[in-house]
C-alpha cells in the first residue's frame, strides 16, 4: 500500500526500523505480508538454529528479493537481476514463544557504522547555516556535521544526509 501511495508512512518506517539491514523494497514486502514481523530468516537459517517452520506456515512464506548478478543491456546501461527468497518471521516458527533477547546498540558503534557506510567523507564543523545539524556540501563532496551534538542527534542528522546522498547518486 505504501509503495502505491495509499499506505501509512508510519507503518512503513516501523517495519523498516525493525529490519535496518533490509532494503526499502524488502521492508515493504515484509510489511505487506507480515506487518508485525520482528525477525525473519530462511528455512536453512532457522534450521541451523534448531528452529523449525510451523507446518501450517510453510505455505505462507514472506517473499523478499535478493540481488543477483548485474548485466549489461543492449543500450549499454547496467541492469540488476534479482531472485526471490522465501523467509519466515519468528512468529511462523517453533521459536515464537521463546523470549527473544532485547538488542541494545551502543551509540558510538551505531555512529561508527554509519560513518563507515557513508558514500562521502563526514567532517565536523563549528557552525552550519540555518541551525542545521548536518548537511551535504557539494563543494567539499562531504557531509558536514555540527560539533557539540549528542549521539542520537548526530545519528538522526547524518543518516538523513547519507540517505539524500545515496538517493542523488542512484539517480545519476
Amino acid at each position: 500500500e505504501f509503495s502505491e501511495g495509499t499506505g501509512s508512512m508510519e507503518a512503513y518506517l516501523d517495519v523498516q526500523s525493525r529490519f535496518p539491514f533490509h532494503s526499502a523494497r524488502n521492508a515493504l514486502l515484509i510489511g505487506d505480508k507480515c506487518p508485525d514481523a520482528v525477525r525473519v530468516g530462511g528455512y536453512k537459517e532457522w534450521h541451523a538454529q534448531g528452529i523449525e517452520i510451523l507446518e501450517d506456515e510453510k505455505r505462507l512464506p514472506i517473499i523478499i528479493l535478493e540481488p543477483g548478478k548485474a548485466y549489461r543491456r543492449e543500450d549499454g546501461s547496467v541492469g540488476q537481476n534479482f531472485y526471490a527468497k522465501e523467509v519466515y518471521d519468528i512468529s511462523q516458527t517453533t521459536a515464537r514463544d521463546q523470549v527473544q533477547p532485547q538488542v541494545r546498540y551502543d551509540d558510538r558503534l551505531l555512529l561508527k557504522g554509519l560513518i563507515a557506510s557513508s558514500p562521502v567523507p563526514i567532517r565536523a564543523v563549528e557552525e552550519l547555516p540555518q541551525g542545521r545539524g548536518a548537511m551535504f556540501s557539494a563543494e567539499q563532496n562531504a557531509i558536514l556535521v555540527k560539533k557539540g551534538m549528542d549521539a542520537p542527534d548526530i545519528f538522526r542528522c547524518v543518516s538523513l544526509e547519507v540517505a539524500n546522498v545515496q538517493l542523488a547518486q542512484s539517480m545519476d
